[in-house]
């Protein structure tokens, strides 16, 4: 994990710097896209794999941005990637024209190379 934002855990324990982190991400879309429509989505299992869209839900197809603030990355989070991808592409909710994942780990060569094939698989 990037030493940054441990200071987030510091102050905010894990469940509030998960909280804190997607804050930031929506802000941070909020200003990258400042002429779309940005909304973040309530945190709960109901959620279709959104954390962060970008459009008109219901109405166009939507950017789905998702959110993972993992202190360490093994094979328990690379499954939670993957089941909120899946989650999001086969919503009846919605279309979804992106998917971009969000994290706040550093990866490994080895976790490249996951990510690298993860990626070409779907």
């Amino acid at each position: 994990m990037i030493d940054d934002w441990s200071l987030l855990i510091d102050k905010y324990t894990v469940e509030g710097a998960r909280s804190k982190f997607e804050e930031i991400c929506t802000q941070l879309y909020h200003n990258i896209y400042s002429q779309e429509n940005v909304k973040n989505v309530e945190v709960s299992k109901g959620d279709c794999g959104v954390d962060i869209f970008i459009g008109n839900l219901g109405i166009e197809p939507i950017d789905v941005i998702q959110c993972k603030f993992f202190p360490k990355f093994g094979d328990s989070q690379k499954s939670q990637i993957t089941k909120s991808f899946k989650t999001a592409i086969n919503s009846s909710e919605f279309e979804v024209i992106s998917w971009t994942l969000c994290l706040i780990n550093q990866f490994t060569i080895k976790e490249h190379q996951w990510w690298s094939k993860w990626k070409l698989k779907r």
